[in-house]
């Protein structure tokens, strides 16, 4: 009871019960689910970081105290970087073609992210074509799977794990 004045507050940022019933199967995922969103049935908000999370949230489980803050990019860290000799510099350093569009995946590899159906789409429009490049970063369960399928393209790289990611 003495608790009971203070606010409670978390957020979400998946779709319920797909993240869950992906990761850890169907019966798991659906008894996670039904954990999770009881809590969130206590909080006195819940911080959706989307339009379609909230939705979800509240098409789907009745939630009423849903409100959206959107995730924020910092634009001092994450911008384009405009001299060509600094450019040159990053991309040596990290092992990309210098006079390429890069294209950049950063999450994950996981069924739920899906980078299968990126590999997909992007053998479909851009296929081995050499003056669009993409880099995955980031490492997870369909990592090796990933690596396979895109052995015979020379235009698809993996970063792996990495600490900076705003260098890419």
């Amino acid at each position: 009871q003495v608790f009971s004045a203070i606010p409670k507050v978390c957020s979400v940022h998946n779709i319920f019960p797909n993240h869950y019933q992906l990761d850890h199967g169907q019966f798991t995922g659906c008894f996670m689910t039904q954990l999770h969103v009881k809590s969130m049935r206590k909080m006195s908000k819940v911080i959706a970081d989307s339009r379609s999370v909230s939705d979800n949230l509240i098409e789907g489980f009745g939630l009423n105290n849903v409100e959206i803050i959107r995730n924020g990019v910092d634009t001092s860290l994450y911008l384009p970087v405009e001299n060509n000799v600094e450019k040159t510099m990053l991309r040596k350093k990290l092992g990309l073609p210098e006079f390429v569009k890069i294209w950049i995946s950063s999450g994950y590899l996981s069924p739920r992210k899906n980078p299968v159906a990126l590999i997909s789409i992007w053998k479909k429009i851009f296929g081995s074509d050499n003056s669009n490049h993409l880099v995955f970063i980031g490492r997870g369960s369909l990592e090796n799977h990933c690596h396979q399928i895109c052995a015979q393209m020379p235009n698809i790289h993996f970063a792996g794990y990495v600490n900076n990611v705003s260098e890419y």
